[in-house]
């Protein structure tokens, strides 16, 4: 009989313009390479991560709710939703997932 390995899944969340980040920081990071190295090291840990970036709350928040039952965590990268972001830190509260915000 096999044994098969119990996957914790992280959902990853961008928020507005973190889509231009390596715009931002002229040489240095961009999206794309924040994501593999977020994968390899979520890979390392046995994680798997699943990554949305949007410019709209709505969207982040569906997106949330969709995934509730599929995740173990979230990480936030909010950007100007820090602020402003009442819907989605609300949608946090009501699903009870642990989660971390990166500003």
């Amino acid at each position: 009989m096999s044994k098969t390995k119990h996957i914790s899944k992280i959902l990853i969340v961008y928020g507005p313009n973190m889509n231009l980040l390596g715009m931002l920081n002229k040489n240095k990071i961009n999206m794309d390479k924040l994501n593999r190295q977020m994968r390899k090291t979520a890979k390392y840990l046995g994680l798997e991560l699943n990554i949305f970036q949007s410019n709209e709350e709505g969207k982040a928040v569906t997106r949330l709710q969709r995934q509730r039952k599929k995740i173990k965590g979230i990480i936030l990268f909010l950007g100007p939703w820090q602020n402003s972001g009442h819907v989605l830190l609300n949608t946090l509260e009501i699903l009870n997932i642990p989660y971390v915000t990166v500003s």
